[in-house]
């Protein structure tokens, strides 16, 4: 494992280890979208909303964010109405490609929007997500 690998697990593992201090603090939505242009449109289908959204995070690279490289969107679950889950890998400009992660997007007044969560890496490879919420 490089340096730059081995640093950032143990920065994946300080953030898993400060989710509950951070859920303790007063963060609003306005601090979790700090940098990141706002989402106004409406999208037919929810991969649509989703790669909006990542595209929106590579090109603004939002304050106090990893970097985002690139993602590829590996595979869509609709088998909850109202629901789908999204497998995504995303590619850091530091780190390089990480293991998939799964969002959701969610069908709200026949809108498709993006639950965001916190998401952090373990040494291992696990995936940890934090606290969401929905992006309007």
């Amino acid at each position: 494992m490089n340096s730059k690998t081995f640093a950032f697990f143990l920065l994946a593992l300080l953030l898993a280890s400060c989710v509950g201090i951070a859920s303790a603090a007063s963060i609003t939505k306005a601090d979790l979208n700090e940098g990141i242009a706002p989402i106004s449109a409406t999208y037919a289908t929810a991969v649509e909303a989703l790669d909006s959204y990542l595209t929106n995070v590579v090109t603004t690279k939002p304050k106090g964010w990893i970097p985002l490289k690139s993602y590829e969107i590996i595979n869509v679950d609709e088998s909850i109405p109202q629901q789908t889950k999204i497998t995504v890998v995303l590619t850091y400009e530091e780190f390089g490609e990480m293991p998939a992660v799964d969002y959701i997007v969610k069908k709200e007044n026949g809108e498709y929007k993006v639950v965001e969560r916190t998401i952090s890496f373990t040494a291992d490879g696990k995936v940890i997500y934090g606290g969401a919420h929905v992006v309007k």
